[in-house]
């Protein structure tokens, strides 16, 4: 009975052992941190601690005490997970698993790696800043070692002071991307104090090197130099150019050995251009460049291209007040005279017959390569009507006559479209009042043809007198005094200077 009381307590204790360790996995849950819990517990406060204490004695006698096998496996599968990172543990632990994480201390992570600092004491620090002060105030050049990146350039140490390189003040140009700055970290670069701030608690100094970039590109450009440029702006007067850094001025006039009517139509932002410096202006940081120069001369040919006496066409380009610039082919460019624009009207300015832009025949006077010159002609591109113009216009002939223009030499009338004829001042005295002429321009008066020259391309006009008042002009140049020495010294008594009538008058006075 005894050996059976003892069976039976020991299957009784047995059950229980078992319902307990069946009741484990609820107690390991809750006191262990299962994969989700570790997520989002590592996310939010970076650092997890769990310690799971597992009673090995219970267990081993649980394992004794029984033969289940889900029992069983939990045991064998219940084990202690470290890990360096919470990464690692969330990604290798499983639902049921017992893990241990250990706290982790996290390292931030910056954009920029800052290089540890010398530390300088106080004096060496007002030192070396009395030492920047007096390169800045002597304009004087300083080696740096650039330590590191950060935001917006570069950090430089001098003599153990940590001082900033902008970015804009690193290069002359404008930078695509960051790389050229990684080339430079450990390096050493020449540079002048830029801007210097010291205050209380902090020194700030800025370094540029604007300045000694700008000297060694000026040192290397010659008067003369042939260089290429990449096109940085277009106004309407030029083109401007970036040599390496600086700019210069490509003037329109210097674009090309063609006239160039737009600049915005010759080239564009980003284009690059060969061109010639022509002038260097350090003081004032001025360069004149030119395209024209590099170009081959569109005048090669010229002589055969238009033979002379041969007529062409051309396009109005510009007015000058002695004549107009016509271009035969784009680079050459002749001359037009006003007395070469018609042959029987007088033009004081081309415009009165010409205008700007349209298309003209014209006989090639002369060409010159060398000089890169031509000369040129309307008229005689037409046929010479002086020939017939004295049939056309026979002497004393009368017309009434349009006054187109007062010169001081004289009238100019138009005697139709196509015919002009001049009067002289001196065929006006009949009729003059004072200085004043008799006539007002656009009036119609009443002309007479004096003479006709073919030769000269003349047509001289009078205006048609009154026979009375034609009659006394004539009568009153008889009475004209002709001046004649009458002492040796060359001088005139008063007898001398006045007529006839004039003497007798006195005379008559006298007595």
């Amino acid at each position: 009975m005894e050996d059976n009381s003892l069976e039976q307590k020991a299957q009784t204790d047995g059950e229980k052992e078992v319902a307990k360790l069946e009741e484990t996995p609820e107690a390991v849950q809750t006191e262990t941190i299962q994969t989700e819990a570790v997520e989002t517990e590592a996310v939010e406060t970076e650092t997890v601690e769990t310690e799971t204490v597992v009673e090995t004695t219970e267990v081993a006698e649980a394992v004794k005490t029984t033969e289940t096998t889900e029992v069983a496996e939990a045991v064998k599968t219940t084990e202690t997970v470290k890990a360096e990172e919470t990464t690692e543990v969330i990604e290798n632990a499983k639902v049921g698993d017992v893990v241990e994480i250990i706290e982790i201390q996290k390292t931030p992570v910056t954009k920029e790696e800052k290089a540890p600092e010398k530390t300088i004491s106080t004096e060496e620090k007002e030192s070396i800043t009395a030492e920047l002060k007096s390169a800045q105030e002597n304009g004087t050049p300083i080696d740096v070692v650039v330590s590191s990146k950060a935001r917006g350039g570069l950090r430089v140490d001098y003599k153990g002071m940590s001082l900033f390189l902008p970015i804009s003040h690193f290069s002359l140009k404008k930078l695509g991307n960051d790389s050229e700055l990684d080339e430079v970290i450990g390096k050493t670069l020449s540079v002048n104090i830029h801007d210097i701030k010291v205050e209380e608690t902090n020194t700030s100094i800025i370094v540029t090197r604007k300045k000694i970039l700008d000297d060694v590109i000026w040192s290397k450009l010659e008067k003369g130099q042939t260089v290429e440029g990449i096109v940085t702006s277009i106004p309407t007067f030029g083109v401007f150019l970036d040599i390496g850094g600086v700019e210069g001025l490509v003037h329109v006039s210097r674009l090309s050995k063609g006239r160039v009517e737009n600049t915005k139509d010759f080239c564009k932002k980003g284009d690059k251009l060969e061109v010639k410096i022509i002038s260097l202006d350090r003081e004032n940081n001025k360069i004149g460049l030119s395209r024209r120069e590099l170009e081959p001369s569109p005048w090669i040919g010229a002589e055969e291209l238009f033979p002379k006496d041969s007529v062409q066409k051309a396009k109005v380009r510009r007015f000058t007040d002695f004549g107009t610039f016509v271009e035969l082919k784009p680079g050459i460019d002749g001359l037009l005279r006003n007395g070469e624009i018609s042959w029987t009207k007088r033009i004081s300015h081309p415009s009165q017959k010409l205008k700007i832009g349209e298309t003209i025949d014209v006989q090639i006077v002369s060409v010159d390569e060398k000089k890169g010159t031509a000369s040129l002609s309307i008229k005689r591109a037409g046929e010479n009507p002086w020939k017939d113009m004295a049939a056309r216009f026979p002497i004393d002939s009368v017309y009434f006559a349009e006054l187109i223009e007062i010169s001081p030499k004289g009238l100019i009338f138009a005697l139709n479209e196509d015919v002009d004829g001049f009067m002289p001042r001196s065929k006006l005295r009949p009729i003059m009042r004072g200085k004043d002429v008799p006539y007002s321009l656009g009036e119609k008066v009443e002309i007479m043809v004096t003479e006709v020259n073919a030769e000269n391309e003349s047509m001289i006009l009078a205006p048609k007198l009154d026979p009375a008042i034609a009659q006394r002009f004539e009568d009153d140049k008889k009475q004209v005094v002709k001046f004649k020495k009458t002492k040796d010294d060359g001088s005139f008594s008063l007898a001398d200077l006045l007529n006839k009538s004039s003497l007798d008058s006195l005379s008559q006075i006298k007595d």
